[in-house]
């Protein structure tokens, strides 16, 4: 059984307690309802149409890969995931409530079951990261329903490696990491002279520059979380490491 079975006081004192939590981004419309769902991992499936989403929530739940089955989706069916009873095979596809937009989603949480949907893997990956946020120490869970999706397509961030430290490739990766979380799509990265391109070397010379196998390494990684990596590459204005290098200086104007 995955209910939890605790005291009522202490049921109702924790229910009050998720319901003041606060979720970044505000989602767009949360409805809550009396009851909390407590994990028992034994006791539960995870059903799904994505592999990799589908383990995301295992391990938020302290659930093993054992305990995840994939479902191939017929075409035009719906992105989801499913935690419930191991001995119900039902998915819930409430398609009334997903939003008309790719990264939107539908999560609904009750005191048996929680349900992701979305038209998409990437709105049913930023459900999951609404999973994340509520997934109390104790691994209480709030019932509630949550209809979400944003009001702009591209959020992100733009990080200067030019006129600072260079950050390192795992730095990066932890703030892309980040950046999921939150729900942020759209990572810019400011390069003047710390790209080592390969017919610049005097110029990024001394610079510890990123390198093309990194920028790889690191799209990769931002696709994984679907983040748009784009380089923000600057113009004579920004670019005095450039201008004051042999063979480039004849360029300035002053």
């Amino acid at each position: 059984d995955s209910r939890l079975h605790e005291p009522m006081g202490s049921c109702l004192s924790m229910e009050m307690n998720m319901q003041g939590r606060p979720m970044l981004p505000e989602p767009a419309r949360v409805e809550y309802r009396p009851g909390v769902f407590k994990p028992v991992p034994e006791a539960l499936a995870i059903r799904c149409s994505s592999a990799a989403h589908g383990l995301r929530v295992a391990a938020m739940l302290g659930m093993g890969e054992s305990s995840v089955i994939v479902t191939p989706l017929a075409e035009g069916a719906l992105e989801f995931i499913q935690v419930g009873p191991v001995a119900d095979c039902h998915t819930i596809h409430p398609a009334a409530e997903v939003p008309d937009h790719q990264q939107g989603y539908y999560l609904s949480m009750d005191q048996e079951a929680i349900s992701i949907v979305s038209h998409s893997g990437q709105g049913l990956f930023y459900g999951c990261m609404t999973l994340l946020q509520l997934v109390s120490k104790e691994g209480f869970l709030p019932a509630l329903t949550i209809v979400d999706q944003p009001v702009l397509d591209q959020r992100g961030i733009m990080v200067d490696i030019s006129r600072g430290r260079v950050f390192t490739l795992q730095y990066l990766k932890d703030l892309v990491v980040a950046m999921a979380k939150l729900k942020l799509n759209v990572l810019q990265l400011y390069i003047e002279h710390t790209f080592a391109f390969s017919n610049l070397r005097e110029v990024h010379r001394g610079a510890d520059p990123i390198d093309a196998l990194e920028i790889r390494e690191l799209d990769c990684w931002c696709r994984l979380h679907y983040v748009q990596l784009q380089p923000n590459l600057q113009s004579f204005g920004h670019c005095n490491r450039l201008l004051t290098t042999k063979g480039w200086r004849h360029l300035r104007e002053s």
